[in-house]
């Protein structure tokens, strides 16, 4: 199978993963706290994968210097998930949501500009057909009107620096995947969320041991969560081992199509026909893609 066919094989598999998990996270986030929730999601995960990676350990480089820039440059990536959050606290997720998605042609620009990657000119439409999608469908027009969009209680900033840290740091996971191994670099990006999450919560003054009955209480949502996030996270960073930055990042950063399915089905939530058209044009992104 040629690197542009395992690349979105295993971005449908972390978009749909990454997508149900933000789904489920809709829950959770108000009953624990969206922080507190990163730090008891990513304690599955990274037991998860350090189990992986002794179970495989001769996929792995153990190289000091790549490992301390990997720690670093996902240290980094952390931020992007702050200012989404913080965006997210004081302005619309119609309005935050979709600009952050623009990382995808942040990416894609990196990736090529860069990394020297390689798109045909077919390629890099659909791959912006697949983000148009994504706006589409995470676009609350409502909440447009409603908002002066300059106005800093917006949340624009934090959404445009969301993009920004997304976008420059992601096309680099394809460096590090190569490097060390996917699972070890998995581990160390997860390890790095962890270690962020931790010091946040922290530096809020927030509690960050357990509480042992909210724990109980919402285990299996945690456990849910761990494992969607451990699906999204892996198999982003397998389809960035291949060196498709692009098609990549497009698949991967269009889970908001499943979060928006999943609402559907479980939340009850009626599909306008503006996300209806939003899903044919990434579902159709997708087909385009493996047929050229």
């Amino acid at each position: 199978m040629s690197n542009l066919y395992l690349a979105i094989f295993y971005s449908i598999i972390s978009l749909f993963g990454s997508g149900l998990n933000n789904g489920i996270a809709k829950k959770y986030t108000k009953t624990i706290g969206p922080t507190k929730l990163i730090v008891y999601r990513n304690i599955f995960m990274v037991t998860a994968l350090f189990i992986f990676l002794l179970l495989s350990i001769g996929s792995a480089t153990f190289d000091i210097k790549y490992m301390i820039g990997a720690f670093l440059l996902s240290s980094f990536s952390y931020f992007g998930l702050f200012f989404f959050y913080k965006g997210l606290v004081i302005g619309k997720v119609g309005i935050v949501a979709p600009l952050s998605s623009s990382r995808i042609i942040i990416s894609s620009l990196i990736g090529i500009i860069l990394l020297n990657e390689v798109l045909t000119a077919w390629q890099f439409i659909i791959v912006c057909i697949i983000f148009i999608g994504t706006i589409i469908i995470s676009i609350n027009v409502g909440s447009i009107r409603q908002s002066a969009i300059l106005d800093k209680k917006s949340g624009v900033n934090y959404a445009i620096l969301a993009a920004l840290v997304w976008g420059i740091t992601f096309p680099f996971f394809s460096y590090f995947s190569q490097k060390l191994g996917v699972l070890l670099f998995a581990l160390i990006l997860e390890s790095a969320v962890l270690f962020m999450s931790s010091m946040q919560t922290i530096l809020s003054k927030e509690q960050i041991g357990a509480n042992k009955k909210l724990v109980r209480r919402n285990l299996v949502g945690i456990i849910l969560l761990g494992i969607t996030g451990l699906i999204g996270s892996l198999f982003m960073n397998f389809g960035y081992e291949t060196g498709q930055i692009s098609i990549t990042t497009a698949i991967t950063g269009a889970n908001p199509m499943v979060s928006t399915i999943y609402a559907m089905i479980v939340y009850k939530e009626k599909l306008c026909k503006q996300q209806t058209f939003a899903i044919f044009l990434i579902i159709g992104g997708i087909v385009a893609l493996s047929l050229i």
